[in-house]
C-alpha cells in the first residue's frame, strides 16, 4: 500500500493535482496569448511605451493590495471556521486559502476549484471534519457570492447611466447577470428547503458514485469497502454537510460579519485594480473601476474558459473605451492588472500548493 507514502505522493496518485499543473500551464498559456492578439491587435507600440514607463512603486502597492486582498477573504473564512469549532488558526489558514485561490484562477468558470482537494488535506494535516470544512468553505463563499451580486446589479445600473457601450456588451452582460442570480437563486433553494437539496445533491452524487468509488480506493489497491457501504457513508455525509450549512446560514450574525468582509473584500480587489492603472499613468475614476471590474468578474459565469481569459480583458478595455480613455493606455493599464492577477495568483498557489502537501 501507500499508507507510509508523504502525502504528496498520495495527492499526485490521486490525480487532481495532475489535472492542477497541466490547467495552471493551460492558463499560462492562454494568458500570454491574449496578451500577444491584444498588442498585435492594438499595436505592440501603443502599449509597450505605456507599459515600460510604469511606476515600480505603484506596482508594489498593487501587489500588496492583492496580498492584503487575501488575508481578508482568510479572515472571513476563519469567522465561520472558529464559529464550526473547527480552530486552525489565521496562519494555518492562510496557504490554504492561496490555494484555493489557485484552483478558481485555473478553474472554468465561476469560482469554484480546488475545495474537494483542499479539504482533503486539511482532513489530514489539520485533522479538520471535511464535512465541516466544506460547509465551512460553502457559506464563506456564499457571503461573497451575495455582495458580488449586489455590486454586479448596481454596476449593471452604473453602465446604463455613465458608460455609452454597444449593444452585443449590454447582451453580453445582462445574460452574464441572469446566470449569476439564477445560480445564486438555485443555491439559495438548494439550503432553504433542505429536504429538496438533499435530493438534488443526493441524485448529483448517484452519477459521479462510481467514478469518485473507484478514484478513492484504486490508489491503495485494495477495497476496504463495498460500493454500496461506500453509497451509504456518502448519503450520510451529505445529510450531515447540508444540516451544517443550514445551521451556519440562519446565523444572523455570521451574515453581518460575512456580507461586512466581503464587501472590504471587494473594495480591496478595486483598489488593487486603481493603483495597477495608476502605474501606467492612467487615472481611471473609482466607479469605472468598480463598473469595469464586477462586469468582468461576471463574464466567468457566461465563459468558460479559466479566470474567462481573453474575454474579461477584451471587456474591461471595451468599457475604459466607451468611457473616453485611449486604447493604448486602457491596454497597457488592463494588461499590467490582468498580469498581476494571474502572475501572483499561480505562482503563489502553486507554492502554497507545494507547501500544504509536503508540509
Amino acid at each position: 500500500t501507500t499508507s507510509n507514502a508523504p502525502l504528496l505522493n498520495l495527492l499526485y496518485s490521486l490525480i487532481i493535482p495532475q489535472s492542477m499543473h497541466k490547467k495552471a500551464i493551460i492558463l499560462a498559456l492562454l494568458g500570454a496569448g491574449v496578451f500577444y492578439l491584444l498588442s498585435q491587435f492594438i499595436g505592440a507600440s501603443n502599449i509597450l511605451p505605456v507599459l515600460l514607463k510604469a511606476d515600480p512603486l505603484m506596482i508594489g502597492v498593487s501587489i500588496l493590495f492583492q496580498i492584503i486582498l487575501l488575508m481578508v477573504w482568510t479572515f472571513r473564512w476563519e469567522t465561520v471556521a472558529n464559529y464550526m469549532k473547527l480552530k486552525i488558526p489565521f496562519r494555518r489558514l492562510f496557504p490554504y486559502l492561496v490555494f484555493v485561490n489557485f484552483g478558481d484562477l485555473i478553474t472554468p468558470g465561476p469560482r469554484f476549484g480546488s475545495e474537494p482537494l483542499v479539504v482533503y488535506v486539511m482532513e489530514k494535516k489539520e485533522h479538520a471534519d471535511p464535512d465541516d470544512t466544506m460547509a465551512s468553505m460553502l457559506v464563506e463563499r456564499l457571503y461573497g457570492l451575495v455582495t458580488f451580486n449586489i455590486l454586479a446589479v448596481a454596476a449593471v445600473f452604473m453602465l446604463f447611466l455613465f458608460v455609452p457601450v454597444s449593444r452585443w456588451l449590454l447582451v453580453l452582460l445582462v445574460v452574464s447577470l441572469a446566470i449569476a442570480l439564477g445560480l445564486s437563486a438555485f443555491i439559495v433553494y438548494i439550503f432553504k428547503t433542505e429536504k429538496e437539496g438533499i435530493k438534488i445533491a443526493t441524485k448529483i452524487a448517484d452519477r459521479i458514485l462510481i467514478f469518485a468509488y473507484h478514484l478513492r480506493h484504486s490508489h491503495r489497491g485494495w477495497r476496504h469497502e463495498s460500493l454500496a457501504e461506500y453509497e451509504q457513508r456518502l448519503n450520510k455525509a451529505i445529510k450531515i454537510f447540508f444540516h451544517d450549512v443550514v445551521s451556519l446560514s440562519k446565523n444572523e450574525n455570521l451574515w453581518g460579519k460575512g456580507i461586512l468582509l466581503s464587501f472590504i473584500f471587494y473594495f480591496i480587489f478595486f483598489i488593487q485594480t486603481y493603483f495597477a492603472f495608476l502605474a501606467v499613468g492612467v487615472k481611471v475614476p473609482f466607479y469605472l473601476i468598480i463598473i469595469m471590474m464586477t462586469l468582468s468578474e461576471l463574464t466567468g459565469y457566461l465563459v468558460l474558459l479559466p479566470s474567462a481569459v481573453g474575454v474579461t480583458e477584451v471587456l474591461m478595455i471595451a468599457i475604459l473605451s466607451s468611457y473616453g480613455i485611449g486604447i493604448g493606455p486602457a491596454a497597457a493599464g488592463t494588461l499590467l492588472a490582468r498580469g498581476i492577477y494571474y502572475i501572483f495568483g499561480i505562482v503563489s498557489g502553486y507554492v502554497s500548493m507545494l507547501y500544504v502537501a509536503e508540509e
